[in-house]
């Protein structure tokens, strides 16, 4: 689980483990869950505009929404 804040601070992503409930609030976007995953999410970090962020599981895995870059 983790939680996200906007770049102008007008609202945050929350991210709840099971990788499917992502929760946009204020100004915040939704771009997408992990529906599917067997892992669990631990943690949501947002690109620098605003417009994606990243998801962490459990196993290390990384996913990427928006437009937020594929990690390599």
């Amino acid at each position: 689980m983790g939680i996200a804040p906007t770049p102008d601070s007008h609202g945050y992503s929350l991210a709840a483990s099971d990788g499917v409930s992502i929760f946009a609030f204020g100004d915040a976007g939704f771009f997408g869950s992990a529906v599917g995953s067997a892992k669990a999410i631990t943690g949501i970090a947002p690109t620098s505009d605003g417009r994606g962020y990243w998801l962490a599981a459990s196993d290390g895995t990384v996913l990427n929404y928006g437009d937020a870059a594929t990690p390599s």
